[in-house]
């Protein structure tokens, strides 16, 4: 649930992005903004991987996995149907 809430807040238009007061229009997204607010969240000890998938908001067709999705200069990147995959290790 943490790292939802805070892919969630990575990519928040008002909360969101490098400085925490919106993620800017035109910036793309990259894979590794995503492994370091992972990485940082209390009780995570290893990030193994991270994939970035462009998808369709209207169709929810997904693209091919990248390490950086860009977007157009006037266009705001925005979360859509995150996925994770946590394991325990004893």
């Amino acid at each position: 649930e943490a790292a939802l809430a805070a892919l969630y807040r990575l990519y928040s238009p008002v909360a969101g992005g490098p400085d925490s007061d919106g993620w800017p229009f035109g910036r793309p997204a990259q894979y590794g903004e995503v492994f370091a607010t992972l990485q940082r969240l209390p009780g995570v000890d290893l990030v193994d991987t991270v994939k970035l998938y462009p998808a369709d908001p209207v169709t929810g067709v997904r693209g091919e996995a990248s390490q950086r999705i860009e977007i157009a200069p006037n266009a705001l990147l925005f979360s859509y149907d995150h996925q994770l995959k946590v394991v325990e290790y004893a």
